[in-house]
């Protein structure tokens, strides 16, 4: 509930959970499922009023900041600054003018470059490694630097080894539905991806 509260994206993630309970309880009911969950009839019901009532509270919450996202949506998406040292804008103009071409190939070609583009400066900003604002007006670099080797040694590995942790054990994952969290959480930073365009 208190989730639901805080931000637009902690709302989102409430909701997305608040619907997911829903759908796991009537997964197990029907007996179609590899979940190995089995809650009682009363707890159903308790679930149910919980999450019914929790995802109203998300919806208006969604709705209260409604305009606050989509303002904060439309900033990131005239986002400077520069991708690893290229100008952002420079980089957005020579993808978009691939894709101007009527040629098939030139499509695929710039959606693929923007998809890379994408990924590539969503991981990046995750760990802590986006290249979007120049350090050289401050006067120390210290804290530049420990920002950078952070995100290198530590971030990154940790990113890199909790994505290949979701698909080694998925099996385990779905089995104890800890999918449910897992989604709702890629559902909350999806929204990042906007930046990135």
């Amino acid at each position: 509930l208190s989730l639901s509260l805080l931000r637009p994206s902690s709302a989102l993630f409430s909701l997305v959970i608040c619907i997911g309970i829903p759908i796991v309880i009537f997964l197990l009911d029907s007996d179609k499922t590899s979940l190995k969950m089995r809650f009682s009839k009363s707890l159903k019901n308790i679930l149910i009023l919980i999450s019914v009532s929790i995802a109203i509270i998300s919806i208006n919450e969604l709705l209260k900041t409604r305009d606050y996202s989509i303002s904060v949506i439309n900033a990131s998406l005239k986002y400077g600054g520069s991708f690893f040292g290229y100008p952002r804008e420079l980089l957005r103009e020579k993808i978009l003018s691939i894709s101007a071409s009527e040629n098939l190939i030139d499509f695929f070609r710039s959606f693929f470059y923007r998809l890379v583009f994408m990924t590539t400066d969503f991981v990046a900003g995750i760990n802590d490694l986006r290249d979007s604002f120049s350090a050289t007006s401050q006067e120390t670099i210290l804290p530049f630097l420990l920002r950078v080797s952070t995100g290198v040694f530590y971030f990154t590995p940790l990113t890199t080894l909790s994505i290949f942790g979701i698909f080694t054990f998925r099996k385990q994952i779905i089995d104890t539905g800890f999918f449910l969290p897992l989604f709702a959480a890629f559902a909350a930073i999806s929204t990042s991806f906007f930046g990135c365009s």
